[in-house]
Order: structure tokens, then C-alpha cells, then sequence
């Protein structure tokens, strides 16, 4: 699966971002959800169903969520309110969301609900309001909910179960890893394609600097070193995307009986793979253009596209703390 993300990520980083999201939304009904759920909405996808998601929002807080989910007497809920960052809603079939319910006489019905909804249903309205430096057809913009109707079968878990069981120490508690690896391969597949776009354009078209006293770009010593450079470390970081992938496979499934040991060294294992992902994505994006000259800023050519997007996802969260977290660990 990893390895699809980051096909397809060569070919377009916003198609990757959007799959290895709906691989996210997977991965959510996968441990929150009851068996039956999980048939129903596989069922879904492997007829064709694309899953967006609908849980950010634009406050001050990260965490300061104030989509209303009122409680309904049959066990669901009314959502109203504006989601921010909805990657893959516009478009899509099914839709994940949060909503943060206040039910006095149950308090046991009061927390942060999660829930898988047909994104057609009524009340439900994603809007095309995305505009970023990048991941620009990823359609990550806004969705607006009014009295939409979440039916009881359609609630992931007990209310806080995505905090309970995510920062546990059971399966559910891989989904940190899980993520942040599927973003990982998503730089490293546009990464690899902005290097061998900038390998194809020198071949073609770079003419060798005055000074170097060659006939042609790929003959300049400075030409090469700066490709022998950039692949060294992007293939550095898909070894260790790849490493990491296979030890995610092995801790999955260990299930509800692996350790928090195992959790902790795989987290670990994860934040290095995104520190390199991200550190290798933005530097060949960028210094691509050393090689391949001046001509090759025209926004015809569209190079600058791999550098955007990178920059702009690889912000979802900082990378610093990723670093952090190996130095605490070590």
C-alpha cells in the first residue's frame, strides 16, 4: 500500500495526498469501528466509494473543535457547524467527521464523536474554497454542515474513543505511525519525480556553465555532485521509509497485544522517516533549479510544483517535534 502512495505521488503529489487520505479514513473505521461496520464500508469502497474527511478546523487551538453534534434520542446525532482542511470531501462518496457533543443527562454520550456519513447527505455542502501554495487539487477547503443527521450505525466507537483508544496503548494506538508514514512516502514519490524531471530537463536542455570547460550540462563536475547529492539522500530516506513500513507490518500484528514498547520504538522509527522525507523532499525541490538553470523556472514547465507542495503539506505538522521526540527517546 505504501508503496502505491508513492507511485502515485510521482505522478501527481496532490493524487497521492488524496488516496493516502483516503487510506487515512480506512484506517480510522478499521480500529474504531465494529465488524460490522468495517464489512459495510469496505464493502463501499471496493465498489468504487472514495472516503474524504471532514476534521479540522480553522480556531485557535489545534484541538479547539466547535462543530456541534446534538444528541438524538435513537443514539445519533445533529451536526451543524464549518470544517476546515477537508481534503477529499469535495468528491467524495463517504465522509469521516468530528463533531463535539454535550448530552447532561448522558454524560456517558458526551465527548468527541466520530462518524462515517454519505457525503450527499442533506445538510452536508463541501465547498471549492481551497487556495494554497501548494497541494492545489487536493480540494482541501471548507465543509458546511447544517442539521445533517448522523444515523446511530454511523458512530465510530464511544464518544473521546479517538483520544482514548488512539493514545492508548492498544492496535488503535498505531493510527500516529500509520499517518505520518503515509505522509512520509508521499514526499519521497514527488521527490522522486521533481529529481527525475530535473534529470530529463539537464539531459535535454541545460547548457553547461562557461567556466567548466565542457561540452555538455551532465559533463559539469558541479552538475553532477549536485545530482549524486540529492539522490544519495533521497535514497536514504526511502530505505528507511521502506524499513519502517515492514516494521509497521510486524507490530500490526501483534493486535491488541502489543506493548508499549513496541508503539514507542515504531512511533520513534516513524518521526525519523519524516524528518528525512520531509528534509530530502524540500531540498532537491529546491536545489533542482541549480542544475537546471535559469530557463528552467519557466512556469510553463511547472518544476516549482514538487518544492509547493511539499512545503505546503510538510506543514501539517512540524517536524521539529518529530525530532525532538527521536532525541527524548535516544
Amino acid at each position: 500500500v505504501f508503496a502505491v502512495i508513492r507511485e502515485i505521488a510521482k505522478v501527481d503529489g496532490s493524487l497521492g495526498h488524496l488516496y493516502g487520505y483516503h487510506l487515512v479514513c480506512a484506517a480510522f473505521i478499521e480500529l474504531l469501528g465494529s465488524p460490522e461496520q468495517r464489512d459495510a464500508t469496505y464493502r463501499r469502497v471496493a465498489q468504487g466509494s472514495w472516503t474524504g474527511n471532514a476534521l479540522s478546523e480553522n480556531n485557535s487551538h489545534i484541538l479547539d473543535w466547535k462543530v456541534r453534534a446534538t444528541p438524538r434520542d435513537d443514539g445519533g446525532y445533529v451536526l451543524n457547524g464549518t470544517k476546515h482542511f477537508c481534503s477529499g470531501a469535495l468528491g467524495s462518496d463517504l465522509l469521516l467527521v468530528f463533531g463535539v457533543a454535550q448530552d447532561d443527562d448522558s454524560p456517558e454520550r458526551s465527548g468527541i464523536i466520530t462518524a462515517v456519513i454519505p457525503t450527499d447527505r442533506g445538510g452536508v455542502r463541501p465547498n471549492n474554497d481551497w487556495k494554497a501554495l501548494g497541494m492545489r487539487r487536493t480540494d482541501s477547503g471548507t465543509t458546511d454542515f447544517k442539521d445533517v443527521q448522523v444515523l446511530p450505525h454511523e458512530v465510530l466507537g464511544a464518544p473521546n474513543s479517538v483520544i482514548t483508544d488512539f493514545f492508548g496503548y492498544r492496535r488503535a494506538s498505531l493510527f500516529g505511525p500509520l499517518v505520518q508514514l503515509i505522509f512520509s512516502h508521499v514526499y519521497i514519490g514527488i521527490a522522486a519525480e521533481a529529481l527525475d524531471s530535473a534529470r530529463e530537463y539537464t539531459l535535454e536542455h541545460a547548457r553547461p556553465w562557461t567556466p567548466a570547460g565542457v561540452s555538455e550540462a551532465t559533463q559539469d563536475p558541479y552538475v553532477v555532485r549536485t545530482f549524486g547529492e540529492l539522490a544519495i539522500k533521497l535514497q536514504g530516506a526511502d530505505a528507511a521509509a521502506r524499513d519502517a513500513s515492514h516494521a509497521v507490518q510486524r507490530i500490526w500484528e501483534k493486535g491488541d497485544a502489543l506493548a508499549p514498547a513496541d508503539r514507542a520504538s515504531l512511533m520513534v522509527q516513524v518521526s525519523g522517516v519524516k524528518v528525512l522525507a520531509t528534509e530530502a523532499g524540500l531540498s532537491i525541490g529546491s536545489r533542482i533549479f541549480e542544475v537546471i538553470g535559469a530557463r528552467g523556472t519557466h512556469p510553463r514547465l511547472g518544476l516549482d510544483r514538487f518544492w509547493r507542495n511539499i512545503r505546503t503539506h510538510s506543514l501539517h505538522d512540524p517536524v521539529a517535534y518529530k525530532i525532538a521526540d527521536v532525541g527524548q527517546y535516544f
